[in-house]
């Protein structure tokens, strides 16, 4: 089943719902980014009364348009409910009342706007009541300082899943300083396309992805761990005390600090400078 089918599916179904305020279709649909591969990302507004019926409600038209083959919900508020086909199509919903929606509190609902969204139902014109475009991008500095402690704490640990010969972890080890380093890059581009966790080429620029690219992939061997690890510090370091000298962010020296004498004292001459 194409996406455009189910789609209209859905319309057709919710459209005479009464219990459904409002739904819209979000994500690369709703910014006209999408393909052949994209999900399905809905935002329906519905009463508190409502909730639990409209949740209901929502797996059975799915299941009369497509068989379910993987549910998950999450619970709020809001409640974000994720379902796959039978035809492995991807449809995400999140639940959630007028008010909170148009109130932009928090993500994702802080990025949404007439341009980013399509109406699908809206019995209320909730629609005339966003704003236009989004807010412009910025790096989000709760965010970025995470980043930066996060990929100082998980490089530390190298020492202990090294010295116990843990190489499979420092696999993993690795490629999650890679990921922490994928989230600066993001961070770094003001890229108004914060979506896409499987379009990542949308996110970062071709230098950034270019950057990844060179990066060494380790096998479990120690010293291939080893040098992934030292390369992504290498390449982390000086992008992430950039960015957080343009927004503001105390440097955590000390825990740097702290962190290159402990892999000083574990590695000695083979722990290379970053």
């Amino acid at each position: 089943m194409r996406q455009q089918e189910f789609m209209e599916g859905v319309a057709t179904a919710l459209g005479r719902e009464e219990r459904v305020e409002a739904l819209f279709l979000g994500g690369s649909f709703g910014r006209g980014t999408a393909d052949e591969f994209s999900d399905l990302d809905y935002v329906g507004l519905t009463g508190h009364g409502d909730h639990d019926a409209v949740v209901a409600l929502w797996r059975e038209t799915i299941e009369a348009i497509s068989p379910v083959v993987f549910w998950n919900q999450r619970v709020g508020p809001p409640t974000l409910l994720n379902a796959i086909t039978r035809d492995w199509l991807r449809i995400d919903l999140w639940l959630i009342d007028k008010a909170s929606f148009l109130s932009h509190a928090r993500p994702p609902f802080d990025r949404y706007s007439q341009s980013t969204l399509l109406r699908v139902v809206d019995r209320g014109d909730v629609f005339a009541e966003l704003p236009e475009s989004p807010p412009g991008a910025a790096p989000e500095k709760r965010q970025v300082e995470y980043v930066i402690n996060e990929f100082i704490r998980v490089l530390g640990l190298i020492a202990v899943g090294v010295g116990r010969r843990e190489y499979v972890l420092g696999v993993t080890g690795a490629g999650l300083l890679r990921d922490l380093l994928t989230r600066l890059m993001i961070e770094e581009t003001l890229s108004p396309e914060r979506g896409g966790a499987l379009h990542l080429s949308r996110t970062i620029t071709p230098a950034q992805m270019d950057e990844l690219l060179a990066l060494p992939y380790p096998s479990p061997v120690r010293e291939e761990v080893l040098e992934a690890h030292w390369a992504l510090a290498r390449t982390f370091f000086p992008r992430a005390r950039a960015l957080a000298d343009r927004l503001g962010i105390a440097w955590p020296e000390a825990f740097e600090q702290a962190t290159k004498r402990h892999l000083q004292r574990s590695f000695g001459a083979e722990m290379e400078p970053w």
